[in-house]
């Protein structure tokens, strides 16, 4: 079994994550762990469409298209009758044309809202503002269309070959909401950000200050020590036997998302950053425990600026025994004598088997930043900087 998912995974990748995630639709986690894993290999993670999409995760254009089903208060029922709708007459060629297709039964101003919030009327050319602010007219010309049709009344000019006059809708030109709003009704409607997430700025940040993520802390060691960035998805406080409030978090990056455990002291202290919704940079310990899995005890809570500025300290590159060899060293002693500055910097050698060593390069700083961080990764691989 091993050998044959390698190979459609190496051969088929899209169609094999397709099927992937759609066996997971149930586990919010491991589908965002998925459809990270998609992007990853360069594989497009694409919004609902009702002139593309199927009730389950498909392959389209090389990517994989999200299914109806996916969508917070679509049934089955209701993605059944699009279908059968497109089968019947053929790709949707606006909202309104959408809405007279399908059985008025099935589609209600709740279910239409979530459809656009996700993007499943992108491809229409209007902003999702603006078919939300048509929801209401359009959808009551079209179930007037409807019954009119199941009477056997019908148009005069509709019937000598012209337009159907009697339920053409204007839809605005009305601008898109902001990104970050935009957003937050798309992870209303799906549970999950796709054409953007919060955290997409600060990609580098986390390479550089983070050295867990909601994937790889499953290997941290009891008490170790945790620094990684998120958004905040959900929050519960509770007042503590003296009568002060401490808070539970679920905090989401890239991969998915951990419970966040928050202590009065430090709730007192981030209350305001808890209660934005900007996201946050997390420095605390793990606390495993072999049948929960593994939660953060927050330390400290604080904005990616306030991180920068806190963890830029000294520079670690970690790398293999390979890097031991002399000519690695001198090239890598050229990159800290280009980048000359303050900070100091530490050489984690990794050996196999045996742990890791530490050395510390005396008699030389650097200026961290980008710049430092690309040449060092050019030499000795990605990911392979951490600032403290």
């Amino acid at each position: 079994m091993a050998y044959q998912t390698a190979y459609l995974k190496a051969h088929y990748p899209a169609e094999y994550m397709a099927s992937l995630i759609t066996s997971e639709m149930d586990n919010s986690d491991k589908v965002l762990r998925y459809m990270q894993e998609c992007r990853d290999m360069g594989i497009d993670v694409l919004p609902p469409d009702v002139n593309e999409s199927m009730r389950d995760f498909t392959v389209a254009a090389g990517g994989v298209r999200f299914g109806m089903a996916a969508v917070k208060g679509v049934g089955g029922s209701t993605v059944d009758a699009i279908i059968a709708a497109r089968e019947k007459e053929g790709r949707f060629a606006s909202f309104l044309g959408f809405a007279e297709s399908v059985e008025s039964s099935a589609i209600n101003r709740r279910v239409a809202e979530a459809l656009i919030k996700c993007g499943a009327f992108d491809s229409f050319g209007h902003t999702r503002a603006a078919l939300i602010d048509s929801v209401e007219e359009t959808l009551s010309a079209a179930q007037k269309k409807q019954r009119d049709r199941d009477i056997g009344q019908f148009d005069i000019f509709s019937a000598a070959g012209g337009e159907d006059m009697g339920s053409a809708v204007t839809v605005r030109d009305i601008p898109e909401w902001p990104e970050k709003e935009r957003l937050a009704y798309e992870k209303e409607a799906l549970g999950f950000y796709i054409s953007g997430h919060p955290l997409t700025e600060y990609t580098r940040d986390l390479k550089l200050l983070a050295n867990f993520n909601t994937a790889t802390i499953e290997n941290a060691s009891n008490k170790a020590e945790v620094r990684m960035g998120g958004v905040v998805i959900s929050k519960r406080t509770q007042m503590t036997k003296k009568g002060k409030t401490m808070a539970y978090l679920s905090l989401e990056d890239l991969s998915g998302s951990i419970d966040v455990l928050v202590w009065p002291d430090v709730y007192t202290a981030s209350v305001e950053l808890i209660e934005s919704d900007e996201p946050l940079f997390i420095k605390g310990t793990a606390d495993v425990d072999e049948e929960k899995g593994v939660k953060v005890i927050s330390q400290e809570i604080m904005t990616f600026p306030q991180a920068k500025a806190k963890f830029t300290n000294s520079v670690h590159v970690r790398m293999s025994t390979l890097g031991l060899e002399k000519e690695t060293l001198m090239e890598l002693k050229g990159v800290f004598e280009r980048h000359t500055g303050t900070c100091p910097v530490s050489l984690h050698f990794q050996i196999p088997g045996k742990g890791e060593v530490v050395i510390k390069a005396t008699g030389m700083g650097v200026t961290a930043g980008e710049e430092l961080v690309g040449d060092i990764e050019n030499l000795v691989g990605s990911e392979s900087v951490l600032m403290e």
